[in-house]
């Protein structure tokens, strides 16, 4: 009976239910599932306490007592309560891999608690927002995340991109918002199509993947499809000429400035390779090569004297998990400077 007054941060509380959620314990498994299926009315609650779960533990060191008590109270004397939440809501859990947390404790409460007790490295890498029933989740200069969906679907998010979406998906449409670069992979679901918001565009799919760039800064925003079938198309469209039918192997390619939105056909290497650990340039302006070098490998280069570097030449080459050091190098063949690596700064001359 006492399951049946669970909100989900007493579901995220139980031991019993994290074991179901992780996959640790047959028989727990066994209960969760049953009961699940004789509550249907519990099922948001259940799912989002899954999501959260799943989404934010990860396997970190344990602290000890002392540390353990230490964090407690840094965390007391340092985060803001939820309205209505008392210190008590902080207390050690007897589960010992959550705090005790009220109904009333917000996700992001729930993030920070996490973040403290593991001290995990992708957390301390990676912003987690959560607002209302979304989450939004960042990759930083030099990252890529690996995003698993409630859905099954999965998105490799690249450096200096973000991705907002909601904890459950509803209302027959699967809605996430992109800024940057991703590359989607969806869970086919012909009742649920899914939707990909970005600056300008809207990208829409029933199951396939594809990728989408579109960083605020750029020219323009493209979607290419590896698989399946995609709709390309602006977010207030005038005519047919504002929509592309996109399948594998074709690119949609929508031009900013001009607002044209037109088909072209795409190198595999160039437009997915990233996800593979390549970074690939074709005829790409120097400019533009020091900025795709600064997102990839999270740092800070300064042009000292660019008046002796040919800024409107272009670069073509590829590289597979090479280090900066050795990327720097090599375009120093075909673009003659030097240079000067400093913690996360880089000075050419």
């Amino acid at each position: 009976m006492k399951h049946e007054l669970y909100d989900v941060s007493d579901f995220v509380n139980d031991p019993s239910f994290q074991s179901f959620v992780y996959k640790k314990d047959s028989e727990d498994m066994k209960f969760w599932i049953d009961w699940i299926k004789k509550h249907p009315h519990k099922k948001k609650e259940t799912d989002q306490s899954s999501y959260i779960l799943r989404s934010l533990y990860v396997e970190g060191k344990q602290l000890t007592d002392l540390e353990y008590q230490n964090q407690l109270e840094r965390l007391k004397g340092s985060l803001p309560l939820t309205k209505g939440v008392s210190q008590r809501a902080l207390n050690k859990s007897s589960s010992r891999l959550f705090y005790k947390i009220a109904a009333s404790v917000s996700i992001l409460l729930i993030i920070s608690i996490l973040y403290l007790k593991y001290g995990d490295t992708n957390l301390k890498l990676t912003q987690i927002k959560a607002q209302s029933d979304y989450i939004e989740k960042v990759a930083a200069k030099g990252q890529k995340l690996i995003i698993n969906l409630n859905d099954g679907s999965t998105v490799t998010l690249n450096a200096e991109s973000k991705l907002r979406y909601p904890l459950n998906f509803e209302n027959g449409k699967r809605v996430v918002f992109l800024t940057g670069e991703a590359f989607f992979s969806i869970e086919h679901n012909p009742r649920q199509p899914f939707i990909v918001h970005t600056e300008d565009m809207v990208t829409t799919v029933l199951g396939t993947s594809f990728n989408i760039s579109a960083y605020e800064g750029d020219k323009q925003i493209s979607v290419a499809v590896a698989t399946g079938k995609v709709i390309f198309k602006k977010k207030s469209p005038s005519n047919d000429s504002d929509k592309v039918i996109l399948l594998p192997n074709e690119m949609g390619v929508f031009n900013k400035a001009e607002v044209k939105l037109k088909k072209a056909d795409f190198n595999e290497e160039e437009i997915f390779g990233w996800t593979a650990g390549v970074l690939y340039f074709k005829d790409t302006p120097l400019s533009e090569v020091f900025v795709l070098l600064e997102r990839w490998y999270g740092v800070n280069i300064e042009i000292n004297d660019a008046s002796q570097i040919n800024m409107t030449g272009v670069y073509t080459g590829s590289f597979k998990n090479e280090s900066l050091e050795n990327v720097l190098k090599i375009i120093q063949y075909k673009v003659k400077y030097e240079y000067k690596v400093k913690q996360n700064n880089v000075y050419i001359n």
